[in-house]
């Protein structure tokens, strides 16, 4: 497990980074532009995180053949980085004349104003960098040179604060456009600094060159799978949003985001951090007794760092909604009751679903990720005529609530997956610490029993092995600093 501690430290400290980041961002964001604004960005931010579901679901793909090819063969890793790269460079350019072609269609559809197409041309323009950056992070990744992938969110996070600063300051909505192209090609420019010091450092010998089909299809079996996946939950995602624009108004469709963006903002400080370890390390590994203890110790650690996060945010929502937004966006605070026990029931589901990719169960992938897709819009469509805007927190907590069901069901039957004895006892614990502060009203109460909650969660839970490792390991990295 020490290894999964040493991945998982580097990658948590840049997106502990990042996200502290990203708050100030979002402060920014609320303070200049209000829920209306945030509508706007968010629905922009909706489109095209659909399409980068492109590169972003080739991710999986590309960080398992380079960790492959440099183990076995570095002529063929050459044709990767330069086959890859090719391929990225085309698809980028397609979706970015496409979206600037039917620009006053998306804006109509996506703001209710087609007035406001120029949004969408020039948030498109940053699509060639997203895709470029996406390719140079997954070499990186598949390089397992995770401290300089960490440290290239950190530059790439401090930069774009810097940018974000002034431009909305003084342009606001039009600021904040701009800022999403400028953004993706400062982390492209970074992205390209780190990994041309890793192939000085490692790969002098590395010929890059030649376009080699076979290197799409190797990507693409596992690739293609996460891209269909991430495709069908960014579109699940956008039609909910839409429909809240059209059924609720633009404003509501903020406020839904400021409780949506937190959960974006903390979740994956744990899911990103373990999952770059997870899926280079399991990869061709065949024996499930190996594969059990893995996903044994990943929920035991997503567990252990999920559960005291849920339960401070669930206890101070309020008063996070009021430092990260304004007072306009309160009435996300309720929302959080119900997205924050969804989250819960995500990182649960992550570590017995993720694996499935790496042990090339791409059928069960895709059928479990489609299923969630398709309940959680559909509850979604269903509850808000009926509850209004709360219905999809509602529906995203049931859906995960079922797939974590499903998946467990799965492993045991397929692979004799069983949780260990501890893990059982944190599960329970875990549950009933998050039941209790969903149920108890904010304010004073909640606020002096948090401490003593935690506290005892943590007695009763946590190993006093597992601390001593965890301080072992903090205490090495910094000696060698």
């Amino acid at each position: 497990m020490k290894a999964l501690f040493t991945a998982t430290l580097w990658s948590a400290l840049s997106s502990v980074c990042t996200i502290a980041v990203g708050l100030v961002r979002i402060k920014i964001l609320a303070m200049l532009l209000g829920p209306y604004g945030i509508g706007v960005l968010t629905q922009l931010n909706s489109y095209f995180r659909l399409l980068n579901t492109i590169p972003n679901g080739l991710t999986i793909g590309i960080v398992k053949c380079t960790a492959q090819y440099n183990a076995e063969d570095h002529r063929a890793l050459g044709r990767l980085f330069s086959t890859v790269r090719m391929t990225l460079l085309v698809l980028a350019v397609f979706v970015t004349v496409l979206s600037i072609v039917f620009s006053h269609k998306l804006a109509e559809y996506l703001l209710q104003d087609e007035s406001l197409y120029l949004y969408v041309i020039i948030g498109s323009l940053g699509l060639l960098f997203t895709f470029l950056a996406s390719g140079q992070r997954s070499f990186i990744q598949g390089m397992k040179e995770i401290p300089r992938l960490a440290k290239m969110k950190i530059i790439a996070s401090v930069l774009g604060i810097i940018l974000v600063i002034p431009l909305v300051y003084f342009w606001k909505l039009n600021g904040a456009i701009l800022h999403l192209s400028l953004f993706a090609l400062i982390t492209y420019v970074v992205a390209l600094v780190i990994w041309k010091g890793i192939r000085r450092r490692r790969l002098t010998e590395l010929q890059i060159g030649g376009f080699d089909r076979s290197v799409i299809g190797q990507v693409a079996k596992y690739g293609l799978v996460t891209v269909v996946t991430l495709a069908a939950m960014s579109m699940t995602y956008l039609i909910v949003r839409i429909y809240i624009g059209n059924r609720l108004g633009l404003e509501q469709v903020g406020v839904f985001h400021a409780a949506f963006g937190i959960s974006a903002r903390y979740l994956p400080i744990i899911l990103g951090s373990v999952s770059i370890y997870l899926l280079p390390h399991l990869s061709g590994i065949k024996d499930h007794a190996i594969i059990s203890r893995e996903m044994n110790d990943s929920l035991r650690l997503f567990l252990i760092l999920l559960t005291p996060m849920i339960v401070v945010l669930l206890g101070l929502r309020e008063v996070v909604i009021l430092v990260l937004f304004t007072p306009e966006f309160l009435p996300a605070a309720e929302l959080l009751r119900y997205q924050l026990a969804g989250d819960f029931f995500k990182g649960i589901g992550y570590a017995f679903g993720a694996p499935l990719i790496p042990m090339g169960r791409l059928k069960a992938f895709l059928a479990f990720d489609l299923s969630w897709d398709i309940l959680f819009l559909a509850l979604s469509l269903t509850l808000i005529p009926v509850i209004g805007l709360k219905g999809v927190p509602v529906a995203y907590a049931t859906a995960r609530g079922v797939f974590v069901a499903i998946a467990y069901i799965y492993q045991r039957k397929t692979m004799g997956f069983r949780l260990t004895r501890a893990n059982v006892r944190l599960l329970i614990v875990s549950s009933c610490a998050v039941l209790v502060v969903i149920l108890a009203p904010v304010g004073l109460v909640t606020y002096v029993g948090l401490p003593l909650l935690l506290a005892l969660w943590a007695v009763i839970s946590i190993k006093r092995s597992e601390v001593r490792q965890v301080y072992l390991l903090l205490a090495s990295r910094f000696k060698n600093r």
